[in-house]
């Protein structure tokens, strides 16, 4: 099949899961004999083309013709003209992105196809619902209305989805994230943490850090590493306390790094942390599992599909003294920990981005 891809996120351009999944997926299915033609964005200011096996990459640039950064939207005229002049029409158009919502709509009606939405957070749970938010909130809704397929990564997220649009309970497919298996063996400061992820308090970024203050006075080798972005407000207050309270040294915000950066940074750690209070999956607790690394993490949302005391020390609740009390049982158990940190390894192979690619296969020659 001839699958067009569209999401605002494709690598090297990664900010979150959404790319790694858009990217990593779309390589996959090439195994099943598709060709992918994938429509993302661009900081430069000229239309650029990569061809590599069987995907083809448009790149559109952002403040130009072909997108409006303010209505955070493309413009299916000049696309679809551009598009239609370099590849052949598609049976399916796949899209991950709200950004690109208009381009869907146009194709669906030019080109007849058969259109899957992966749908990798509800946007209406997130946080506090601004202008821009309910606007995004807005257009997502109409996607789901709209297609003829939509993609949960968990079960939890599905039930929240046919919670909120009963009416599409028969067109939601329950596929999970992937994940690549790349364990170290490299030994691990026992006592060095990482947190990856957005500055949000739904991660569960207060409460961490205030249970790592209190490790950090208790254990003089406690480090926490912070990979992610947020608010620099809320970031610039977190920093502050933890100025105040003299633990600078102890927790460390690291800023963005690449998917690739974050991958090694894994390996090298003593255990990643996920203390979320909601994940529509939890693609950083795979990836943890995936790298060998020891995971403490909360089984919020869609987690608790992947995640349990077998491969992983449990946080109880989201407070900072429930968070304090699993790492330091991750601390004093080692044995149990590498327990864990083996069966976590072992359960991350049956998320395999060839496994998931077989699915996605079957969704679309309607055999699932």
């Amino acid at each position: 099949m001839r699958i067009v891809v569209l999401t605002n996120e494709y690598e090297p351009h990664i900010l979150g899961g959404l790319g790694i999944v858009a990217t990593r997926l779309t390589n996959a299915l090439q195994a099943y004999g598709h060709r992918l033609t994938v429509i993302t964005s661009r900081r430069a200011k000229r239309v650029a083309t990569t061809r590599f096996q069987d995907v083809t990459l448009l790149e559109y640039p952002r403040d130009s013709e072909y997108h409006s950064s303010k209505g955070q939207r493309y413009f299916p005229a000049p696309v679809l003209h551009d598009f239609e002049s370099r590849v052949k029409l598609p049976d399916v158009v796949h899209i991950h992105s709200v950004q690109f919502d208009d381009i869907l709509y146009d194709m669906q009606r030019k080109y007849s196809c058969y259109s899957i939405y992966t749908c990798h957070s509800l946007i209406s749970l997130e946080g506090d619902p601004g202008d821009h938010q309910s606007r995004m909130a807005a257009r997502q809704r109409a996607i789901i209305e709209n297609v003829d397929a939509v993609v949960s990564p968990s079960q939890w997220q599905a039930q929240m989805l046919i919670s909120q649009f009963p009416h599409i309970k028969d067109k939601v497919y329950v596929i999970p994230n992937g994940v690549t298996v790349s364990p170290s063996t490299r030994e691990r400061p026992i006592h060095h943490a990482l947190f990856v992820g957005r500055i949000i308090r739904s991660k569960g970024i207060n409460e961490l850090i205030e249970a790592m203050a209190f490790l950090c006075r208790r254990e003089t080798d406690a480090r926490l590493d912070i990979i992610g972005r947020g608010n620099d407000k809320f970031i610039a207050r977190m920093k502050q306390f933890l100025r105040r309270e003299h633990l600078s040294q102890c927790v460390r915000f690291l800023g963005h790094f690449n998917h690739a950066e974050v991958i090694d940074y894994m390996k090298v750690s003593g255990a990643v942390l996920v203390p979320s209070h909601n994940e529509s999956f939890g693609l950083v607790a795979l990836e943890a599992m995936a790298s060998g690394t020891p995971l403490i993490a909360t089984q919020a949302g869609g987690m608790q599909e992947f995640v349990d005391s077998s491969v992983a020390t449990i946080i109880a609740d989201h407070t900072s003294t429930q968070i304090a009390r699993a790492v330091r049982s991750a601390w004093r158990n080692p044995e149990r920990t590498e327990e864990k940190r083996l069966a976590a390894l072992a359960r991350a192979q049956n998320y395999s981005w060839e496994a998931i690619a077989l699915q996605y296969d079957a969704l679309l020659r309607g055999t699932n």
